[in-house]
């Protein structure tokens, strides 16, 4: 008797401990579902993946009703998004099982965009503001919680160049943006596959309300036709072991910059509490960082290739774009456009960015930027700071304390893109350690030609002329004649700053004694050994390389490896059998070498 007993009760605690490993399902799903772990199958809202009808509304169920904290998860399988999907809560996680669960368009829609992380969405919603309750005095608005605490993980967006019925290839019609955050804080998106995007393939921008904390991590982008990565508004903005490839594919006469940090931002009233107005002006952009990204697209000659800072409605502040390489077309560039300096774009007053609109405290450190193709609409070369407008108040200079150390800058033969570097209307520049190669043209007898320039110093704006630039220490292989253009006549023939520029510029060369890289690296072999990824690379003039490896079509980020020695790499995740493994290696020059295993 006692022996039933005892299995009784032994029966009821298992059961009860199922039940709780069970988990019971959030309101909707079907009643067969089980949900362990806090996280429950899109599936069970009525997803079905790889049958070709439309998921959106299965989708943005799970998402609206899983309780904080829980996970929606979607299994394997190509999901038909027939309606955008909208994040209006916080607390909230999404995720794949890889590249292979995969998030797409249907021919012949409009969505606008494809995926929003906004709050709150109805037909009077403007930048964040919505009316209150009918009982409120006449046109008083009050602003709804931010969406916070959300996590993207291991999903494939493809929006499969859509054009609805009567779209031209050349117009933006379709599914612009790949994930569009137009506010929210503490948003992590990450091991992200985004492909064929008319417009964007993650945009943060035209919100009222400035979006915090995001982190963009291991994404991948192929085939974006604008921009891959657009900066627009934001706060501690991060992008960093990411690979960004084809951008401007199939549609040059839209074709942008892979990384455009464009500060746009409304003329916005809100009556937070529906008490005293708070007036939100032109926003900005205060401490982004970019950092061991691949930005490549060899192939498309009309992109404009890497990263574009831009103050067009608001300032930058604070921008570190660092280790990364970039083979393009052009490499890093600043630019302004010739707003009005009257309100709304000039009036931005937080305290952390100031009173003007322009650029402050820009970091160009350790990058490799290559040219390996010619771009005939955009010949702006390797390294262009500079502004060409006037007007502004209270400060008429273009980019402030700029810093640019530690970098290589090459390019290719061609009869476009010929400078390596540009600079105008910067204040408080500072550079050292810098590296260029062929700075010049080679004609059809393979010899090089002088008057390519290898550094630019212009002097268009005349009430913003350069000032305090210190560029020493700068290695150049450049041919006679091709080392320094200046704008004014007058310039020097030892290579010294132009002399209307006064004592507080120097700028110092140092031959570099080392021949332009030729040959790509070799990657000899690569394994899995000890749950570390080894390879052993070979670059002809036994330089250092760096490395991107792909995991199941993922970047793990960019790595520095040395020439005819096995390294030993860490990884994101343990690697287990049957994973992907795809390899570049790159040395300074932009060449590289593939390598591909099975594990």
């Amino acid at each position: 008797m006692k022996k039933v007993q005892i299995l009784v009760m032994l029966g009821c605690i298992l059961g009860a401990a199922y039940a709780i490993a069970a988990q019971s399902c959030p309101r909707g799903a079907t009643p067969q579902c089980n949900c362990p772990n806090s996280t429950v199958p899109v599936t069970c809202y009525g997803a079905v993946p790889d049958d070709g009808g439309g998921d959106s509304a299965a989708i943005q169920q799970a998402i609206n009703r899983v309780p904080d904290g829980w996970t929606v998860f979607f299994p394997a399988g190509v999901y038909v998004i027939d309606q955008g999907l909208y994040m209006e809560r916080s607390n909230i996680n999404l995720l794949g099982e890889g590249i292979q669960s995969e998030l797409k368009t249907p021919q012949r829609t409009s969505l606008e965009p494809f995926t929003v992380l906004s709050m709150p969405r109805n037909e009077t919603y403007q930048f964040g503001c919505v009316p209150v309750p009918p009982s409120a005095p006449p046109g008083t608005y009050v602003y709804n919680n931010t969406p916070r605490n959300i996590t993207i993980e291991k999903l494939a967006f493809n929006g499969d160049f859509n054009q609805p019925d009567g779209c031209p290839v050349t117009e933006d019609c379709g599914p612009l943006n790949g994930i569009w955050i137009l506010q929210g804080e503490d948003i992590t998106i990450r091991d992200v596959l985004l492909k064929q995007f008319s417009r964007e393939g993650i945009t943060i921008a035209l919100g009222s309300v400035i979006p915090k904390n995001i982190l963009l991590q291991r994404i991948r982008t192929q085939s974006i036709r604008r921009t891959a990565v657009y900066f627009g508004l934001g706060e501690n903005l991060r992008l960093e072991d990411s690979s960004l490839e084809d951008e401007g594919s199939g549609w040059p006469e839209h074709s942008s910059v892979a990384i455009d940090v464009e500060v746009e931002g409304g003329d916005v009233e809100c009556h937070f509490g529906g008490v005293l107005p708070e007036h939100i002006h032109g926003g900005y952009v205060y401490n982004s960082t970019i950092k061991n990204t691949l930005i490549i697209s060899p192939t498309s000659e009309e992109s404009r290739g890497g990263v574009n800072f831009t103050p067009a409605q608001g300032p930058i502040r604070k921008a570190l774009f660092q280790g990364n390489v970039v083979v393009n077309s052009t490499g890093v560039t600043t630019a302004g456009y010739p707003y009005p300096a009257d309100p709304p774009y000039d009036d931005v007053r937080d305290p952390r960015v100031g009173d003007s609109r322009l650029i402050r405290e820009l970091d160009i450190s350790q990058n490799w930027i290559s040219n390996l193709h010619t771009s005939a609409v955009y010949p702006w070369g390797n390294m262009s700071v500079q502004f060409e407008y006037t007007g502004y108040a209270p400060d008429a200079y273009g980019p402030n304390d700029v810093r640019f150390n530690d970098n290589t800058l090459t390019f290719f033969p061609n009869s476009d893109n010929y400078r390596n570097m540009r600079f105008s209307a910067v204040r408080n520049l500072s550079g050292t350690n810098n590296k260029t190669f062929r700075p010049y043209i080679v004609n059809t007898s393979g010899d090089p030609q002088a008057g390519s320039e290898n550094f630019v110093w212009n002097k268009t704006v005349t009430s913003a002329a350069p000032t305090n630039m210190q560029i020493t220490n700068t290695l150049d292989n450049g041919w006679p004649g091709s080392r320094l253009a200046c704008d004014d006549p007058s310039h020097l023939p030892e290579w010294y700053f132009c002399s209307l520029t006064g004592k507080s510029n120097q700028l110092t060369w140092i031959d570099n004694g080392a021949d332009t890289p030729t040959q790509p690296p070799i990657i000899r072999f690569a394994d899995v050994w000890a749950e570390r990824l080894v390879v052993n690379i070979e670059e002809p003039n036994r330089q250092p390389v760096r490395l991107m490896i792909y995991k199941n079509g993922i970047p793990e980020g960019l790595k520095t490896v040395p020439s005819s020695a096995n390294t030993y790499i860490s990884l994101s995740r343990k690697p287990i059998r049957g994973d992907f493994f795809e390899l570049k290696a790159f040395n300074e020059n932009g060449w590289f070498g593939d390598y591909s295993f099975l594990y």
